[in-house]
């Protein structure tokens, strides 16, 4: 027989299983009953999630200022500092894309995630790219400004679409 058909019958050789039942008495346990319901549950975590939204603009602002300081040291920053400045300017987009949705923001979260795709994908030792930043940040600042929640009307949707046209002509010129 060759080595490679004795492997093979190793393989299949039958182990033994063991059954173990399960333990009721945890399931016991969990099933208790008393405490909030999930209707109530639910009832306080969206009260909660619209206290914050009052407080979410200060946070969206303050990380604007954050994206701003990010780029300026892309922009400024020697080649071998630019890549740290580049995930710090991901990292906070993201942060961004993530929060914003939950308070309505579903505009701002779709210009951070096309700023955070164009940044996985774009050559930033390129200066030419450092537009399309731009773009991007001032975008977030106008719809932060103006206040749009949701998506937007046809003017924010044009907006996006533009944005998304810019970043194609400046990486596909």
């Amino acid at each position: 027989m060759s080595e490679n058909n004795e492997n093979n019958m190793e393989n299949d050789k039958i182990t033994e299983i063991e059954f173990i039942p399960p333990n009721f008495e945890l399931r016991q346990r969990a099933m208790t009953t008393g405490g909030i319901s999930l209707k109530d549950a639910l009832a306080r975590a969206n009260a909660r999630v619209q206290e914050l939204s009052k407080e979410y603009i200060d946070v969206l602002e303050h990380d604007l200022g954050r994206l701003l300081e990010a780029e300026a040291t892309i922009i400024t920053a020697p080649l071998e500092l630019r890549e740290a400045a580049i995930k710090k300017l991901f990292l906070i987009a993201h942060e961004v894309k993530g929060q914003a949705g939950t308070f309505d923001y579903q505009l701002i979260t779709d210009i951070a995630d096309s700023l955070c795709s164009f940044l996985t994908m774009a050559d930033m030792q390129q200066p030419k790219y450092f537009e399309a930043i731009r773009c991007h940040i001032a975008s977030l600042q106008l719809v932060t400004e103006r206040r749009i929640q949701g998506s937007g009307g046809e003017i924010e949707r044009h907006l996006l679409k533009s944005l998304k046209n810019a970043v194609m002509h400046i990486t596909h010129p």
